[in-house]
């Protein structure tokens, strides 16, 4: 009103129309809010018509009466007169009108308005009105919405009555296992990788089968399959077609055991196991871990017992008939993860009462190695698989797939983003590809997740294991907060203070994986207060668990380590930080030590490897049977110092097998000091020590064979030596020839001198073999727990320990015929037909051989001196069975003898005179051999 006001004002004085004015006013008008333009825009039409009309009235018609009035004038002059009052009285009107133009605008402006208000009045009356209505119908809709709301989920419920029990619990099997087990980036609300998404297919060896006791270890094989590489879908293929009773699934930590089992779970409850895995049939999957089964138990009570709490409405009928029928497929996790070895040996009699209960199913069982040795065995015909480690071809499919689902759950499944996606992960695998040291690390799966894991926040990768499990750690408990600009309750460093402790008290018992949230708090509570005092200890757990991806829970009620080797690791941690030897020595070589044992080896700042070896050579576990695990420790350490060792290995008082023990790690260390030390016992008064330490010497190039081993001949009365340069002097020790009866055979022969080899030959050693003639490799090449340099090397045939000897012979430029053993000459140089084992009458234990699974693989040739035979031939007995050239039945030809007994022997299967025979194509895992020269 004002601008038209102004208007008016202007146009009284100017006496002329400025458009100028209405395209102001407009424009004015026009940059209101898109919620008053509307309005604005109406009102201001109202006002511009008002004016026009106005217009007429004050501009227009004293216009027309102007020119009215001179018309009159001309054409009446008489009445000109008459009408001069008249028009006097007409002219001083709108002579008023025009000099009161102001005020007849300011008042013609207040009417618009008013009657404008008047129009916009009753506009928000009825827009009012309108306003009650959409709120009536508002509030119709939601009550519709409420009673449609409650219909459905009456409607829900009553579906879920109707639901059968076996879409119940195959929804159940889904959820929980679709995902990853390992939780993606807290950083961004904790990626959702699907396991179908990343899941890279498993590879093992068929290793065989354990049937009857009285049977030996090479019998075993036979009603086994041929040694070969096979996936796992096969290999369950395989276990059924011929009728198995099931397979029993062994691999390293972090192999995937769990995963693979989680997978084939998530495959049957979605019916697709004929597509995915080759498998018909629908079965039901049953996914048990072992470490919460009660053997106390029926097999349907622990079915249900894993169930309760989940309102799933399953009775034990319902699995009862699907087990009757053979309709479901049966997944026992971690039969390591059992408390000790008598607990172990109780669960695989309560699994093969369960698989005698329910023959019809399938059973898969998973163990690390290390939890199924010894006496811990499946009774019945299982299938034996040792799970591969990934290719280098499985490890860069696992990058991609992991990169891919990642960048696309983080952003959005676009060009863009799947091209990072594979960038990234092509960065990473030709990192990995181009570095050794990165290689034994990423064929391992747990551990190609964490070298993601720790690639894609920091864009690097360590390279030692215990330095990735620091780096994977720090990521997870601090990094994602502080990437999504989260205060934490407690900073990285402080957070693993309060974990240590409570890994340390977990550990302590064994299998203890898991606790109640109030033991945790317990726990915590005061290590908690002493890092961070003020702070809620429940604050502190809620935080981990949600937010951290180390610590978890498991329900409500139950927390633990995400996975077990983050509790290994930093219970390794803590140990380090209390420098607490005697933990690692009281547990030394048990299974659920192990693992934190090496970890806490390769610990620094402040390394506690002196301390350790300090405390293990002067203890009651130094022996031969730990040996080799001893050898891992070292191998192990980040710092290798040689002063315990030393200092053990020149002290002529000590036990001679602590003694070797501290030999076998300084010839790991192989520095200037451990070779001056090797040095110093050359001419040791203990034969088993003078003679390892000429061997390491010779080894490091510090001995001349000619000359000083002559002089080393004659203060400790050995037999003379032959060592092969082809072999890098390898030694052969020279057997006397004799006269005896064959033990097995009662047969009266004649042995000549001859030269057997000191130990089997070793990885090492056929190496060069299969460098130079470009020969195939063993089936088990690969294998971590076969491929050490210095352990024997197995899965060879008769054939190709032969295609050996033929290399040796040619190459060997001093004569002489090399070949495998005949029969006869084994046995004497085993025994001289006067003792039962190698080393005399007494029964074989672990101080003297590898035998009866108790170690679970071959170990280092030599680590038994206990074992040795009367000229020093060592590992005569256990470790691999030694092909012989001899046919085992010279009617029959089918097979070549074996002799000496494995690591899967059974002690009476160790005696000189015991023997055995395999088809000259076998090639297991426990096969080997030694070479004669004559």
């Amino acid at each position: 009103c004002l601008l038209m006001v102004l208007y008016f004002i202007i146009l009284n004085h100017s006496g002329q129309t400025n458009l100028n004015a209405f395209q102001m006013i407009w424009e004015v008008c026009m940059k209101s809010d898109s919620r008053r333009k509307k309005k604005t825009r109406s009102l201001l039409l109202s006002l511009i018509l008002c004016y026009f009309i106005f217009l007429v009235l004050v501009v227009f018609i004293p216009s027309l009466a102007d020119v009215g009035t001179s018309k009159s004038d001309s054409a009446n002059v008489d009445a000109a007169v008459d009408a001069s009052s008249s028009a006097k009285a007409e002219q001083s009107i709108w002579q008023w009108i025009e000099e009161h133009g102001v005020l007849i605008s300011l008042l013609g402006t207040l009417v618009i308005a008013l009657i404008g208000g008047f129009f916009l009045l009753l506009s928000k009356n009825k827009e009012l009105r309108l306003k009650v209505e959409n709120i009536r119908e508002l509030t119709l809709e939601e009550e519709r919405a409420k009673l449609q709301a409650a219909d459905e989920q009456r409607q829900n419920e009553k579906k879920k009555v109707l639901k059968t029990e076996e879409d119940r619990y195959l929804d159940y099997i889904i959820s929980k296992n679709e995902k990853l087990a390992f939780h993606g980036f807290e950083t961004k609300v904790r990626v959702p990788i699907l396991l179908w998404d990343v899941y890279v297919p498993l590879r093992a060896n068929l290793a065989g089968l354990r049937l009857e006791n009285k049977e030996t270890d090479v019998q075993r094989m036979h009603k086994g399959d041929e040694t070969r590489d096979v996936s796992i879908e096969e290999a369950v293929r395989l276990a059924g077609d011929r009728h198995y009773d099931g397979l029993i699934i062994l691999g390293d930590p972090g192999a995937g055991k769990t995963t693979l089992l989680k997978y084939f779970a998530l495959t049957f409850a979605k019916k697709e196991a004929a597509q995915r895995l080759n498998i018909g049939g629908d079965l039901l999957p049953i996914l048990i871990p072992l470490r919460n089964v009660d053997i106390e138990k029926s097999f349907l009570q622990n079915i249900c017992r894993q169930l309760e709490g989940l309102d799933l409405g399953l009775s034990e009928e319902f699995f009862k008939e699907k087990l009757d029928k053979g309709h479901a497929i049966v997944l026992l996790d971690g039969l390591d993860e059992v408390a000790d070895e008598a607990a172990r040996k109780a669960m695989c009699l309560w699994i093969d009462n369960a698989w005698v209960r329910f023959r019809k199913c399938r059973f898969i069982i998973t163990s690390r190695f290390a939890g199924y040795r010894g006496d811990v065995r499946l009774p019945g015909t299982y299938l034996e698989l040792n799970m591969q480690d990934f290719s280098l071809k499985d490890v860069q499919q696992f990058l991609h797939s992991w990169y891919k689902a990642v960048e696309v759950a983080l952003n959005e499944d676009s060009n863009y983003w799947r091209t990072q996606a594979r960038n990234a992960a092509e960065e990473l695998y030709k990192r990995i590809e181009g570095n050794p040291t990165y290689q034994k690390l990423a064929i391992n799966p747990l551990m190609l997740q964490l070298i993601a894991l720790v690639h894609y926040d920091y864009k690097t990768v360590p390279d030692r294991r215990v330095e990735l499990y620091q780096k994977c750690i720090d990521l997870l408990l601090q990094k994602w907060d502080e990437a999504k600009g989260m205060k934490t309750l407690l900073t990285a460093k402080e957070a693993r203070q309060v974990l240590q402790p409570l890994a340390l008290w977990l550990h302590s018992e064994e299998n203890r994986r898991q606790a109640t949230y109030n033991e945790i708090l317990k726990q915590m509570r005061p290590h908690v207060q002493s890092v961070k005092p003020g702070v809620e200890v429940e604050k502190v757990l809620i935080s981990m668990r949600d937010r951290s991806g180390v610590f978890v829970g498991f329900g409500t009620e139950v927390y633990g380590f995400q996975h077990h080797s983050f509790q290994e690791y930093l219970t390794a941690e803590q140990i380090r930080n209390n420098n607490d030897v005697a933990t690692l020595v009281d547990h030394f070589d048990e299974s659920w030590w192990r693992e934190t044992t090496l970890l806490a080896m390769g610990l620094d700042n402040p390394s506690m490897f002196a301390a350790f070896m300090s405390a293990y050579l002067n203890s009651a576990k130094s022996n031969g049977a730990t040996a080799d695990f001893m050898v891992r420790c070292v191998h192990e350490a980040l710092v290798k110092k040689e002063a315990p060792l030393v200092k053990v290995l020149q002290n002529r008082e000590q036990n001679w097998q602590t003694r070797y023990n501290a030999l076998l790690g300084l010839e790991v260390i192989g520095s200037e000091i451990a070779q001056e030390a090797v040095k110093t016992v050359l001419d040791d008064k203990e034969p088993r020590i003078a003679e390892k330490a000429f061997n390491v010497a010779l080894a490091w190039g510090l001995v001349k064979v000619e000359e000083e081993k002559a002089e080393i001949d004659r203060k400790t009365g050995l037999a003379l030596r032959f060592f092969s340069e082809v072999e890098k002097q390898a030694e052969y020790i020279l057997v006397p020839g004799g006269e005896y009866v064959m033990g097995a055979l009662q047969n009266k022969v004649r042995v000549e001198p001859f030269y057997l080899a000191k130990f089997t030959v070793t990885n090492r050693l056929y190496r060069l073999f299969l460098h130079e003639k470009k020969y195939r490799k063993p089936p088990y090449w690969n294998d971590k727990r076969f491929n050490g340099d210095d352990q024997p090397v197995v899965g060879v045939s008769w054939d190709d320990a032969n295609a050996y000897c033929d290399w040796l012979k040619h190459k060997n430029k001093k004569g002489g015929k090399f070949r495998l053993p005949s029969e006869a000459e084994w046995e004497w140089a085993a025994g001289r037909a006067e003792r039962t084992y190698p080393w005399g009458e007494k029964e074989p234990t672990p101080e003297r051989a590898n035998y009866a699974g108790k170690v679970g693989q071959t170990t280092k040739v030599g680590n038994y001196p206990a074992g040795a035979t009367l000229d020093g031939l060592m590992d005569m007995a256990g470790n691999v069975w030694e092909w012989c050239e001899d046919w085992s039945d010279e009617q029959d030809k089918r097979f070549r003898v074996l002799r000496g007994g494995s690591w899967a022997s059974a002690a009476d299967e160790l005696s000189c005179s015991n023997r055995d025979g395999s088809n000259q194509e076998d090639c297991y895992k426990n096969f080997g051999f030694r070479v004669v020269r004559v």
